[in-house]
């Protein structure tokens, strides 16, 4: 936790954080003062009647109906800040996930049953305590803010019902957050609907952790925790606000974690809030001032870098002010030429003015396109291309000339391009990166309806990978800058007339060779196998294939294309196949290394299969395939096209069967039609030989999965991870590992229909990849590379039985 200054001057209010002033400043209903709800006043107080509201003996607080919107026609039943201004409501009546929102003349009281109601107009229940109280004496609003419902006139002994006891997104003094409760954001300042944080205590550890709302959760990947896992040993325990001020997270008597310095109750009123940008904020307001709430107190978030679903903090396309994290919110806004998807919320993000993908296709003219140009802007994720490049003009040419370039992203010496969604937004004064945002000069006429977008896939091309034939090896070998042409001459001198060989496959032979660059490039030249296929299909498809480039894609320099010698040249990997390090007697990598080289093949993949244009299916994933940079970066390699379908086309059937034994998928066996699940297939038997390091690991488990149920396979791998690797690993490792044993038995599943897309596939990976233990009991350390994913899972991709193991 950081701590801000004791309050001195009210921190920069962003436009969206007015909006809870506004609210804060609607009219409440002229009110007689009530200390208490007693049995039989069933409408004790109205929403529209003179009575809406009563207020704790010392005034401080006030409890009743709240008017939501400017109308008055709908209120919420609240607790509040009564002296304040504004009036910060600390909690409200929820049904789910929404509030209560109560019409006029609805009313509150205890019936004569003794059961606290909420009515409307019609007599018609809304609310009331959950589980449901009776035989309630009397109802009482303390000096704490705590609503209490007592069985005993006295109110004594424990109440029946109390709100401390279910919060909702705020904090006060007396008030502590046990086990088993949550706070929960709003959606914005002025939506009370479930946002999409939530802090509470773990379950398994006691540690305080905030996640975000609707993914999947574990110990090892909130986006701020108060300290680190620790076996065996509660780390955090409870989180307490006493009635002296301090906030802070207790094991036994011994205090782990402090929010901010110690305001006395008497002098200032405090609210610790987990606000609707994820922050974990402790507000103070000076007693009889007119200055209003400042920060005093702000949790270390990851803040703008935050990975959440729907693209980020301030959602698809949006940009996250870093300069904006100290204060009272975080600041989200919408680059040129984009607008925000909601008005009312600024953290759903923004859409184009004008997608400019919609004028592809054969009309596509990149003279009629230019670039809005934003200094210190970054999407850091999702590129389909990435590559070096000597100056900006260039990197801006090559998103000019691809159509479906949006943006793009210039760093010193590199670029980087996107389409959209664009997710992760950053607007950092610190940094040197460039944004170029592509828009039209003027609005060129629109092509055909057939060459719009389409965001579904559904009109694509399809390429088939893994076959003999010569015009797919080239046409999906990705590039980021024109292909070389070279001569026979040119590389039987850079190979040394071919002297060292890498390796042989199906296809043709790989030798080692050097370029005479300034400095020398070491290259390695595919030399291809005499194929039947025309001089102008080759040229074709090299020339206008090549053209984009992945990270975890072997990259293409060039080709040679002289008389009968085809060969294709591409960027050497020093550290050789994944073969040579999960084969018998092998060195074997670390898991940190395994885990990233298996993440790296899975984000290939996805690339082939969702983001080429039209997408590819590989049809041979095996670890020879899968080569290894100078830092275990891991590159998918050896591509081969066995025919182009037709539009509208995802599924293929071929007539010479493809792949490696072992490796291919059922329906590749039977000759049925071919998706892009057989490469998901391959990958989970890939995965499962990275985990054991042994080659035909996953052969059992192909036969057991035709007769017995995901979860018994499972258990039955995690039992022998446990036998073979428990000496070796520490927890954080094995715990790792098992979930990555449940993604490969999910890839493995016979029907190719209930296997997950390599996107959830790279999705569930990368939460499962440890992280260092923090070494500061407050701050978390920021993600490794390995660990920003994408997109979120799409869960319906997942049968049942996976979704259950998988989160």
């Amino acid at each position: 936790m950081e701590k801000s200054p004791r309050p001195a001057s009210l921190l920069a209010t962003p436009l969206s954080y007015l909006l809870v002033l506004l609210l804060a400043s609607l009219p409440l209903t002229v009110a007689q003062t009530y200390m208490n709800l007693t049995r039989g006043e069933a409408g004790c107080l109205s929403s529209s009647g003179p009575n809406s509201y009563l207020t704790s003996p010392s005034g401080d607080f006030a409890f009743g109906f709240r008017a939501y919107d400017s109308s008055d026609s709908l209120f919420l039943l609240a607790i509040w800040f009564n002296k304040t201004s504004p009036k910060h409501i600390i909690w409200y009546a929820m049904s789910g996930i929404n509030p209560i929102l109560a019409p006029k003349n609805s009313t509150l009281g205890l019936n004569n049953d003794g059961s606290l109601v909420l009515l409307s107009s019609d007599n018609r229940k809304i609310w009331g305590p959950d589980p449901e109280i009776k035989d309630a004496e009397n109802a009482n609003l303390l000096d704490s803010g705590n609503f209490v419902i007592c069985q005993y006139k006295s109110c004594d002994t424990p109440p029946a019902w109390e709100s401390f006891q279910n919060p909702t997104d705020t904090l006060v003094p007396g008030q502590n957050l046990s086990s088993g409760q949550e706070l929960w954001s709003k959606l914005t300042d002025s939506n009370f609907s479930q946002g999409r944080f939530t802090l509470n205590i773990h379950g398994s550890d006691g540690n305080l952790v905030l996640y975000p709302v609707n993914e999947a959760r574990n110990r090892y990947s909130p986006i701020w925790a108060a300290g680190h896992y620790e076996i065996g040993d509660k780390y955090c325990g409870e989180l307490v606000f006493d009635t002296n001020g301090s906030l802070y997270c207790a094991h036994w008597e011994t205090v782990n974690f402090t929010l901010s310095d110690t305001l006395s109750p008497d002098d200032y009123y405090q609210h610790a809030t987990l606000d609707p940008d994820g922050f974990f904020r402790m507000y103070a307001y000076k007693r009889n001032n007119t200055v209003g709430w400042e920060v005093t107190g702000i949790n270390s978030p990851k803040g703008c870098s935050m990975q959440i679903a729907e693209g980020g903090v301030c959602g698809i396309n949006g940009l996250c002010n870093t300069s904006s994290m100290n204060q009272t919110r975080l600041q989200c806004t919408c680059p040129r030429n984009y607008s925000l998807i909601d008005q009312d919320n600024i953290y759903m993000g923004c859409k184009p003015d004008l997608d400019v993908r919609q004028y592809c296709g054969t009309a596509y003219k990149p003279t009629e396109f230019e670039f809005i140009v934003l200094n210190h802007t970054d999407w850091p994720t999702q590129d389909y291309e990435w590559y070096e490049f000597p100056s900006e003009d260039q990197c801006k040419d090559s998103c000019l000339r691809d159509c479906n370039c949006v943006v793009a992203i210039y760093r010193p010496n590199s670029c980087e391009k996107k389409s959209l969604p664009l997710q992760y937004g950053i607007y950092n004064e610190s940094d040197t990166v460039k944004a170029f945002i592509k828009v039209p000069q003027s609005q060129p006429d629109l092509p055909s309806n057939d060459w719009k977008i389409n965001h579904k896939n559904s009109g694509r091309n399809l390429f088939l990978i893994g076959s003999a034939t010569l015009l797919g090896v080239a046409s999906i070998l990705l590039l980021v800058v024109a292909l070389l042409e070279f001569t026979y001459k040119e590389l039987h001198r850079a190979t040394k007339g071919f002297q060292e060989e890498l390796g042989r496959g199906a296809y043709g032979v790989v030798f080692k060779g050097l370029l005479p660059s300034d400095p020398p490039t070491v290259i390695a030249v595919k030399r291809l196998a005499l194929l039947n296929n025309g001089q102008r299909e080759f040229e074709s498809e090299v020339h206008s294939i090549g053209q984009s480039h992945h990270k975890n894609l072997v990259k293409l320099i060039g080709f040679c294309n002289e008389g009968s010698n085809r060969m294709l040249v591409y960027e050497f990997m020093s550290n050789g196949s994944l073969e040579h390090f999960i084969e018998v007697g092998a060195e074997r990598l670390n898991w940190d290394k395994r885990a990233k080289v298996a993440l790296g093949i899975a984000k290939g993949l996805q690339y082939l299969h969702e983001d080429c244009n039209p997408p590819v299916i590989h049809c041979d994933i095996k670890p020879p395939n899968i080569l290894l940079d100078d830092k275990f970066v891991a590159k998918i390699s050896d591509f081969g096209v066995a025919k182009l379908l037709g539009a509208d086309q995802t599924h293929t059937s071929t007539l010479v069967r493809v792949g490696t034994k072992g490796y291919m998928a059922p329906e590749m066996l039977n000759d049925e039609q071919i998706t892009t699940k057989v490469d998901v297939y391959s990958f989970g038997v890939v995965l499962l030989e990275i985990i054991f390091c042994r080659v035909g690991i996953a052969q059992q488990a192909m036969k057991d999965l035709w007769a017995d149920k995901m979860s018994q396979v499972v258990e039955r791998f995690k039992e022998q991870l446990l036998e073979e690797m428990g000496d070796v690993e520490d927890e954080a490792n094995i715990q790792s590992m098992q979930k990555f044993v449940e993604v490969a038995v999910a890839c493995l599943q016979v029907d190719p229909s209930v296997r997950p897309t390599m996107r959830d596939v790279a999705y569930i990976l990368a939460r499962a990849i440890p992280t260092p233990a923090p070494t500061d009991t407050i701050q978390t350390p920021e993600p490794t590379d390995a660990v920003p994913t994408p997109r979120p899972v799409n869960a319906t991709t997942f049968s049942p039985d996976q979704q259950q193991m998988l989160y």
